[in-house]
Formats: structure tokens, sequence, C-alpha cells
């Protein structure tokens, strides 16, 4: 048995040699900077109530937890606000910064654009007659 597994092991380790890479967290530290200590311990406490309140049928505490969230959806709000109004001001092109900040929170998205359309089993191509 041995002998098979170190002949196993070389081989599965020759087809598949150990190789270490790193993860870049710089970006994603990047696109959240108005993530704080504080709103980190406040949703582990938010999803330690929510596990809580699934099982728990006290009017109470449901009110307690449901308070909780609307709070911390608002330190959300505020610290994103805070975060950016405060890359806008230190940054050297407003305008850019400012557009920066609109397409980071409306996030990516495309218009869809109708190229063809089914009408009374008939298929439409042309623009002009879509748009009609």
């Amino acid at each position: 048995y041995n002998s098979f597994l170190t002949t196993f092991q070389s081989l599965f380790f020759s087809a598949f040699p150990k190789s270490t890479f790193t993860v870049n967290t710089l970006n994603n530290n990047k696109k959240k900077t108005w993530i704080t200590k504080e709103l980190k311990e406040a949703s582990k406490m938010k999803r330690k109530l929510f596990e809580i309140s699934k099982f728990n049928e006290c009017e109470s505490f449901k009110n307690y937890f449901k308070q909780f969230k609307t709070k911390y959806n608002k330190d959300i709000k505020n610290s994103k606000r805070q975060s950016n109004k405060k890359l806008i001001l230190t940054s050297k092109n407003v305008s850019k910064a400012t557009w920066l900040v609109v397409k980071e929170e409306l996030g990516s998205w495309r218009n869809k654009i109708c190229h063809e359309i089914n009408m009374n089993g008939k298929t439409i191509h042309n623009p002009t007659a879509i748009s009609n």
C-alpha cells in the first residue's frame, strides 16, 4: 500500500504542481472605501439577529430587529455619502470624480435596443417601422 501511495503521490504532484497566487484585494478595497469597522460589526450583528428572528415569535424582538435593520441601512447610506463627498472634494478633476461616483452607484447597465419585432405574425427589421 505504501509503495502505491508514494508512486501515486509522485505522479500526482508531477502532473499537478503546487502553485501559489495572490488575490488582488486592492481593487476590492478601493471600490468600497465606505465600509468601516463599525459597519462590519453591525453587519455581523444583523446576520445574528436575522438567524434568531427566524425562530423567534416575539413581536418585540421582531420590532427590535426591524429598527436595527433600518438604522443599519441609514448608516450605510450616510457612510457612502460621506465617502463619495470626500472623493469628490479631494480629487483634482471634480467632474471626472463626480461621474465616477455616479457610474459606481448606478452600476453598469446597457440600453436594450430592439432590432426586430414580431407584429401580427410578421417580423419587422426596419428601425423606422419598429418605432412607428
